[in-house]
């Protein structure tokens, strides 16, 4: 059945494998015939999917003020700012923010620095370590459903990168708009299946990532999705998603070539130079400006009682 319209019927995609990390394993993406949400099959449940979660694929990051490159250090540095600002944007005011698969904390540090009162929920009982004894975050260890957290808590629920990986998509969703207060907000980023860069790079495109992305949607698919959970004020933005998605995406492409290692290496090191990467910043810019690129972000609010 088809997590959007609840439909059944699908149109093959095609047959894809585990491009990041290599682990065994076919599975097909298909396109739901009705709204286009595209879906996998098999969709493995959290005890078959743990083995594609390996130690290696959950590389959570540290304090960026203990990260030792300069320029790795003031990009991410740029990057949590960027999702300060989004927030700050639409909500005008500092409240209380739930941060949905938040790491080691590094997103709600930011928000926290700026006067949110911040919680978070993370599966990954490291990664909740770090949070509480580096930024002293309040962190629950487990999804946000086994979290039972109070009903009209939040100001704004954030998802980066998150809801392509949950199993019950729509339980999720559910979960969110009740912990939200009314007028509550949720902001979230997510693969584009509208990406030019999909059209590009066919089943190579990294924001399949077979099998961990359970479903894939496109602006519209999003938004109707939204619609049917009874979210308001939906919008649609970019501003991730540039040279860094399209790196991984020509590495996975590159892997399939018959070519030798050290010619795939030559190449992706010029394709990943420092200066490609400032000359190809304004065609990703333009991407993000009809959303089209390889990650597209949502906003969208919950009524209040008086709309309702």
């Amino acid at each position: 059945m088809c997590e959007n319209c609840g439909r059944g019927k699908f149109t093959f995609l095609f047959s894809g494998s585990d491009k990041l990390l290599g682990i065994p394993g076919i599975f097909n993406v298909l396109e739901c015939q009705h709204c286009g949400l595209y879906q996998i099959d098999p969709k493995l449940n959290s005890q078959q999917m743990e083995k594609y979660y390996p130690e290696e694929y959950i590389c959570y990051l540290e304090a960026i003020e203990d990260e030792p490159n300069p320029f790795i250090r003031f990009n991410r540095y740029l990057g949590q700012k960027k999702r300060y600002r989004q927030v700050m944007r639409r909500v005008k005011k500092t409240g209380k923010i739930l941060d949905v698969g938040c790491a080691t904390g590094i997103f709600l540090n930011e928000m926290q620095k700026g006067g949110w009162e911040c919680q978070g929920v993370e599966p990954d009982q490291t990664a909740v370590n770090y949070a509480y004894s580096r930024f002293g975050l309040d962190v629950f260890c487990g999804t946000l459903e086994e979290a039972n957290l109070p009903t009209n808590t939040f100001d704004v629920v954030t998802l980066w990168d998150v809801l392509e990986h949950v199993y019950d998509l729509n339980t999720t969703i559910k979960e969110i708009r009740r912990v939200l207060k009314p007028g509550g907000m949720i902001i979230a980023i997510l693969p584009n299946a509208n990406a030019f860069e999909r059209f590009w790079f066919k089943e190579y495109w990294v924001g399949w990532e077979v099998p961990r992305h359970y479903r894939t949607f496109n602006t519209v698919t999003i938004t109707d999705f939204l619609r049917k959970h009874n979210f308001s004020d939906i919008e649609i933005f970019s501003f991730t998603g540039r040279h860094g998605a399209f790196m991984l995406s020509m590495q996975f492409w590159m892997n399939c070539l018959d070519l030798t290692a050290w010619t795939k290496r030559i190449i992706l090191s010029i394709v990943g130079s420092f200066f490609l990467r400032i000359v190809s910043l304004p065609l990703f810019m333009s991407f993000e400006a009809i959303n089209r690129s390889t990650e597209m972000s949502f906003a969208a609010r919950k009524p209040t009682l008086e709309e309702k």
